[in-house]
């Protein structure tokens, strides 16, 4: 029963860590469109 229990909690942290960078990922873009400021995109991987 634990191994059950740490691997649904792993399985959680890994969704949450890629809601985490999806919201970043999509500030980043918003950030760039409403600035249209895409030369500034060369500093991050775009």
């Amino acid at each position: 029963m634990e191994i059950t229990i740490i691997d649904n909690f792993k399985v959680i942290l890994l969704i949450l860590i890629y809601r985490i960078d999806g919201a970043k990922t999509n500030s980043l873009e918003r950030y760039f469109q409403n600035n249209n400021e895409k030369k500034k995109c060369l500093t991050f991987i775009c």
